[in-house]
């Protein structure tokens, strides 16, 4: 079993000084990135697919084994389209990171609106037909999707369950571990009760959590192998 430990995205102004050098020209982040973490989680793919030229100049930059996760397109989980073509976009923007063997997987995160639907599970049998051959793990922020039943799929189509530690709020998935795919996947959110459903505040907010260490490790990891 290996186990990879980072961190979602690396490019931040506010790491200056403290992660990176005050110096650092965020052209050179993610090498000095690679340099401490062997393991990324790319979010920006959520927002817009980029061309497949510059995630293939992100492997290019990292060295032999270092790892990508990639988040799924927002068409591919929050704004779902019934057109392939999103999906094979997508597929087609991060393979250079297959060819580099540096795809660690894929990561579809689901919004709490995704509720425990027949909609809704026979969409995820649709999605993992479009990412066949990709190991995928599927993060629900809806509590709904906790029963045997749901990791019974998820074993089936042979996509990974995203255990997600977050605040202990009604409705909310708890933070279990489930092992249903070649990978496992773990994301540390925070607890930060008062700010998970403030709509009023900034993104970041909800997130602004210390892990000590009587609690966990402030980063988000990920697990081959079937087992933390």
């Amino acid at each position: 079993m290996t186990v990879f430990v980072g961190t979602a995205g690396f490019s931040y102004k506010d790491w200056k000084s403290t992660f990176y050098p005050a110096d650092m020209r965020p052209q050179r982040m993610l090498e000095e990135y690679a340099r401490r973490f062997p393991v990324v989680e790319i979010n920006s793919t959520y927002y817009a697919i980029p061309p497949p030229e510059r995630i293939n100049a992100m492997a290019h930059r990292t060295p032999p084994g270092f790892q990508f996760t990639v988040k799924a397109n927002r068409e591919m989980t929050h704004e779902i389209s019934a057109d392939p073509r999103v999906s094979e976009s997508f597929r087609a923007a991060i393979r250079p990171l297959e060819d580099h063997g540096k795809l660690g997987c894929v990561l579809a995160q689901f919004p709490w609106g995704f509720k425990n639907s027949l909609e809704n599970r026979a969409y995820l049998e649709v999605l993992a037909e479009r990412l066949d051959g990709i190991d995928t793990v599927i993060e629900f922020r809806n509590g709904d999707w906790e029963s045997g039943r749901t990791f019974e799929l998820l074993s089936r189509l042979g996509l990974g369950y995203c255990c997600v530690d977050e605040p202990r709020l009604k409705g909310l998935v708890s933070p279990r571990v489930e092992v249903t795919g070649s990978v496992t996947y773990i994301r540390f959110h925070g607890r930060n009760y008062d700010t998970w459903w403030d709509r009023g505040g900034e993104s970041w907010e909800r997130y602004d959590y210390l892990y000590s260490e009587a609690v966990g490790v402030a980063a988000e990891g990920r697990s081959h192998g079937g087992e933390l």
